[in-house]
């Protein structure tokens, strides 16, 4: 919590086509969190984070049972996180072979 602004908006692109992504953008750090908690609450087999670069960002790659599931990057003011912005869209995710993005699409 201490790491994210008060304020914190997270936004989901799953292109529709994933079960547990949120739908709309989250605001506020504990609804972010909450939802951060109960996600990871639901994985019943090994995940992996790792760093990556997406857009000139550090972000976090996640591969749940060894397949990407998510890029996650953050913007940052004043020490915090003040967006969240997740890739979960399975058709925009093939792009992510390589450890930089170049586009977020």
């Amino acid at each position: 919590m201490d790491v994210l602004a008060p304020d914190v908006v997270s936004t989901t692109d799953s292109g529709g086509l994933v079960r547990h992504a949120a739908r709309r953008p989250l605001f506020g750090a504990d609804r972010v969190v909450a939802f951060l908690r109960g996600s990871i609450a639901k994985l019943d087999i090994a995940y992996r984070v790792s760093a990556m670069t997406v857009n000139g960002r550090l972000a976090a790659r996640i591969e749940v049972g060894g397949v990407l599931m998510a890029a996650v990057s953050f913007e940052v003011e004043d020490g915090r996180i003040s967006r969240v912005f997740s890739m979960a869209n399975p058709r925009k995710l093939e792009a992510l072979g390589a450890e930089t993005v170049l586009a977020r699409g």
